[in-house]
């Protein structure tokens, strides 16, 4: 990280910390900040880098991790930075270094020079800590190299994000029941299911993908400290894609079939609009906290995902509004009605995802330390839940069933003694009794698949 210019500092990352508080609490392992192998080194794009000797002798940058709140009441901008009169009132113990106006604030600094260092020092209070570098001395063209972590009293994941292990723990079970019940349906007519069907089952594969990607994540991100980008990456793209992947299977034209979706040029560039929009928007809130972005760049990020998302209902209900009309003129009364409760779960499916998603970025739950522990059902909790919901709704209304399935083709053997179109076609289930007395020699028929 680039050192500040002389006489300046930076804050970089927010830390939420639970430490033990109060009497009887000191039995629990105390929070601690570990400043990892720190050293200085010179810019190698500065056109005049400073010496190599000249940065081992230099005291200037200092790393510190304070109270946020202590850091902003105690932080005077004209003066953060310890002179003589500092160190002869016990305000600082050297000069040249971060100075607070409130004494016994709960600050662990490490200076860094050119020598590499490690230091590991506790936190004695709950709160939000913040990150700051500063640079006291006169030397420019320098950058920090080394890692500043740190770890509560159950491991390295930050205090609002405690619970979101246990959560994703139970989502894997829940999904991986799911998948095997949908599974076990739909084997008995696999031949001949339907494409919404089959999407669901596609859905249910990204679902199970996203929440053991969720809970192997913080699993390590807890255990190690360290950020897993491919397991990161996996996890958001399967949250998009179980979305997309809902859209596709219900804006799948039921008379053709997966291989020719009738979904046009137009929509396949919607739905991929819309999954660059979501990925941005999904990273921009992991990062939001850590960083403390604002709610202005929260609200930028997730305005286009709103409208395309929502001309993505209208498109999908229109859509599902033609398939209905067109299954009315083919009399198939089971198909109406499917599709009439998937045009109705579209509607419902984008009110309460839309209420979690605004429930997200307005969190209310990370004002005050005192909600930290139900961040994680506002985070992640409802936005499951929600989905889940409108999954099994589905899966209700498209379970297969001996009304719920489509035709399979079937040849019969000829004899030889037919050349040509056989005299027997097909065998109509409203003929069964009919069909029943009639001697097929040989020839084509379609016959329901039990």
């Amino acid at each position: 990280v680039p050192a500040p210019g002389s006489h300046t500092l930076q804050t970089h990352y927010y830390f939420h910390v639970r430490a033990p508080q109060g009497p009887g609490q000191d039995i629990e392992p105390a929070a601690t900040v570990h400043f990892k192998n720190l050293r200085l080194v010179a810019n190698q794009n500065d056109p005049k880098p400073p010496s190599a000797q000249s940065i081992v002798e230099y005291k200037g940058v200092q790393v510190s991790v304070s109270l946020d709140e202590d850091f902003k009441a105690a932080m005077d901008p004209t003066h953060f930075c310890s002179r003589a009169a500092d160190v002869s009132t016990g305000a600082a113990k050297a000069e040249g270094q971060l100075v607070l106006k409130i004494q016994g604030s709960d600050v662990a600094s490490f200076i860094v020079s050119g020598d590499s260092g490690s230091s590991e020092q506790l936190l004695r209070k709950s709160g939000l800590y913040v990150l700051v570098l500063t640079n006291c001395g006169d030397m420019d063209g320098i950058s920090v190299l080394g890692s500043v972590e740190v770890k509560n009293a159950w491991g390295f994941l930050p205090a609002i994000d405690r619970g979101k292990q246990a959560l994703y723990g139970f989502v894997v079970a829940f999904y991986l029941s799911v998948g095997v019940i949908w599974t076990l349906l739909c084997l008995r007519w696999w031949k001949s299911l339907l494409h919404v069907q089959k999407g669901i089952l596609l859905t249910i594969s990204f679902c199970i993908s996203e929440s053991v990607a969720w809970w192997c994540f913080f699993q390590v991100r807890n255990s190690t400290g360290g950020f897993p980008p491919f397991v990161f990456l996996l996890a958001t793209l399967s949250s998009i894609w179980k979305t997309v992947a809902g859209f596709y299977a219900i804006m799948t034209d039921p008379s053709r079939g997966a291989e020719d979706a009738g979904i046009s040029v137009q929509t396949h560039a919607l739905l991929m609009l819309y999954l660059v929009l979501q990925f941005h928007l999904k990273v921009i809130m992991s990062f939001r906290h850590g960083f403390a972005l604002t709610l202005t760049t929260v609200l930028l990020s997730a305005l286009p995902v709103f409208v395309v998302g929502a001309i993505m209902l209208v498109s999908v209900y229109h859509k599902v509004n033609s398939f209905v009309e067109m299954l009315q003129g083919e009399k198939a009364e089971h198909k109406i009605l499917l599709y009439q409760r998937l045009q109705g779960l579209v509607l419902f499916a984008g009110f309460f995802l839309s209420i979690a998603v605004v429930l997200e970025i307005f969190d209310p739950t990370t004002a005050d330390m005192a909600t930290w522990d139900f961040h994680f059902v506002v985070s992640d909790g409802i936005p499951q839940g929600s989905f889940a919901c409108v999954l099994l709704a589905a899966m209700f209304f498209a379970c297969p069933s001996q009304d719920m399935q489509g035709y399979e083709y079937v040849q019969q053997s000829q004899d030889g003694a037919v050349i040509g179109a056989p005299s027997t076609i097909w065998d109509d289930t409203d003929c069964e009794e009919d069909v029943g007395s009639i001697k097929h020699e040989n020839g084509d028929r379609l016959v329901q698949v039990e």
